[in-house]
């Protein structure tokens, strides 16, 4: 699915999310790329891997955006220790997440028919926040320095 579609799919603000997050992403992480159909409950999906793991991933469908990251072992203990720091909405995300054999598998669902108001730009700057504080380091300290400075407008 190229970009025109999927903004056409999750709308205007969402698609600005969308692309803000992979931009960052890309900006930090020296990731490879996979498209695929979204499963049962989403029209897309667009994973974010590195070393053979998934870090995160984007999901699209019809005026919904997800943001899934998978917190492996020292993920979860460096969440644990530094979750008074986020909000109510990433504590309670974070909590009500599956753990699998592989990790906690996090999703931050974003659309109006989810009740998650587009406008809430702090919890989509925290959940970005996770992806630069628990996954790979970053190839390259600048990237990391510019993807900080990163807003979503």
């Amino acid at each position: 699915m190229d970009h025109q579609k999927i903004k056409e799919l999750i709308g205007q603000p969402l698609y600005e999310v969308w692309c803000g997050l992979c931009s960052a992403i890309d900006a930090a992480y020296n990731a490879e790329h996979l498209r695929s159909g979204g499963g049962r409950a989403w029209d897309h999906e667009y994973k974010f891997r590195k070393g053979g793991k998934t870090l995160c991933a984007l999901y699209a469908r019809e005026k919904r955006m997800g943001f899934l990251i998978i917190f492996g072992k020292e993920e979860r203990a460096r969440f644990e220790s530094i979750r008074n720091d986020f909000s109510e909405y990433i504590r309670s995300t974070y909590d009500s997440a599956k753990t699998y054999h592989d990790g906690k598998w996090v999703m931050s669902d974003f659309g109006a028919a989810h009740g998650e108001p587009v406008q809430d730009l702090r919890a989509r700057a925290q959940l970005f926040q996770i992806v630069l504080l628990f996954f790979i380091v970053p190839h390259t300290k600048k990237a990391c320095r510019q993807t900080a400075c990163l807003s979503f407008s």
